[in-house]
């Protein structure tokens, strides 16, 4: 007997530009086995209720992670967790699921934890990128008080088993930890159709911009990054059900697409294939997403994303030190960045970029190599994101700490340092802070 009321929870920190394709992908696939599902997502309604909106900035997001800075938020009280926990269990939802992102998860648990005193009967699952034992260990968290099950990974085809097998996973008296299992073939997962989403309250939306997923996983394996240990294996969906999406947006008077996903050029045949037929079909529909820097990104290939809609591109520079490149795991040199923005710019694709600031081994020196960069660069970059280094749960980096001389007991956030302490938070705080004056001054944007 199908479970028939599913309740998909999105708690603050988060963006609030889009709406959350995660949840969409779940609630839609549950939708098409014939389950009843809801959407709450609080974190777009809190922020429209909030006095201080400073907390959703893309610079201040993480302190959210952060129990000591959270506690200043003005909807972190047992009253917003009470009020939050009622509005879920007056749908009367048979199982309720929490989608954790590394800057949701304290607050996420806090709400859960809620649920569980005013309804210990309501099955809760936690899921999403920060739905790790790593992350639950580090905080020492007794699961028991917050959940009754947690999937690792992909949720769609493991949700829909444990939907199935409720009766039976009820009679379990410790929380389970699943791994999730992974769909091969993206395009078995239907188109998300954002039933239970006021798509009117998100920012992007309202100006005619919907997200898109074409892919999951990565094809690299930066030290910094979850991507790879979270996806396992990259996967692409098929050209033609990507413009399938395209075509349905357009229909529902949608103007652009926004790939999501980690990289939109990880498959560079798919890619061309979904490019032609965005130009055969006239659509007429603008593009923008994140891309990898490679050799198969020519100037010709730019052109052609040019003419299929494309009109900007974000890549992942991170630094501008060959040393620090190789730390992360990048395999990309200063030369080879240089030359993909500036082909990029020619081809008249916009070029945001992104910058990691305070890296383990990064020295005075490798920073200045990257100021040099960002300096030297301005006529064919538009935007950039500039981020101090942080060490977050299921990476390389948090994993193997030792490896990059980082000291014990790292926090999986702002405060690690490494052994000898030239490089901690104070350090990288600086240099964030000297990278944004310049940059500033020199014109560059900055996303919100």
């Amino acid at each position: 007997m199908k479970t028939r009321k599913i309740a998909f929870v999105n708690c603050p920190i988060g963006d609030v530009k889009l709406p959350p394709v995660g949840i969409a992908c779940l609630s839609t696939y549950l939708s098409s086995k014939g389950y009843t599902t809801k959407i709450f997502d609080f974190n777009i309604q809190l922020y429209d209720k909030a006095s201080n909106k400073k907390w959703w900035r893309r610079t201040r997001i993480y302190h959210a992670a952060n129990l000591n800075k959270i506690k200043n938020f003005e909807f972190f009280s047992d009253d917003a967790f009470t009020s939050l926990a009622r509005e879920v269990l007056n749908y009367k939802p048979e199982v309720v699921c929490f989608s954790l992102n590394y800057a949701s998860f304290i607050f996420a648990l806090k709400v859960a934890k809620k649920i569980k005193e005013l309804n210990n009967n309501c099955f809760i699952i936690l899921g999403g990128p920060s739905a790790s034992n790593e992350l639950f260990l580090s905080k020492g968290i007794n699961l028991k008080e917050h959940a009754n099950l947690i999937i690792i990974g992909e949720g769609e085809k493991t949700l829909y088993k444990v939907l199935r097998n409720l009766n039976k996973i009820k009679k379990k008296k410790t929380p389970m930890i699943l791994e999730g299992e992974l769909v091969k073939d993206l395009d078995e997962l239907p188109i998300p159709d954002y039933k239970g989403f006021d798509l009117n309250v998100y920012k992007h939306c309202k100006e005619g911009v919907m997200p898109l997923v074409d892919s999951r996983g990565c094809c690299y394996g930066c030290n910094f990054c979850f991507e790879k240990n979270y996806w396992k294996v990259y996967r692409t969906r098929s050209p033609k059900q990507i413009v399938k999406e395209f075509e349905l947006r357009k229909k529902q008077g949608f103007k652009e697409v926004f790939f999501s996903d980690s990289l939109l050029n990880g498959n560079i045949k798919n890619m061309d294939m979904m490019c032609e037929e965005l130009i055969k079909k006239r659509l007429n529909m603008a593009w923008q997403g994140n891309a990898t820097i490679n050799r198969f990104m020519t100037y010709g290939r730019l052109k052609n994303m040019k003419k299929a809609g494309c009109y900007c591109l974000t890549y992942g520079a991170d630094s501008a030190s060959k040393k620090v490149l190789k730390a992360m795991n990048k395999k990309l040199t200063a030369f080879e960045i240089s030359k993909a923005v500036i082909k990029t710019k020619l081809a008249g694709i916009r070029v945001h970029t992104n910058w990691i600031v305070g890296f383990p081994n990064e020295s005075w020196i490798d920073f200045l190599k990257t100021v040099v960069f960002i300096v030297t660069h301005r006529p064919f970059i538009s935007v950039l994101a500039i981020i101090p280094a942080r060490v977050p749960p299921n990476t390389n980096l948090y994993k193997e700490h030792g490896k990059f001389d980082i000291c014990k007991g790292v926090s999986p956030g702002e405060d690690w340092k490494t052994l000898d302490n030239k490089n901690n938070a104070r350090i990288r705080l600086m240099r964030w802070r000297i990278l944004i004056v310049i940059a500033s001054f020199l014109g560059y944007g900055f996303p919100v």
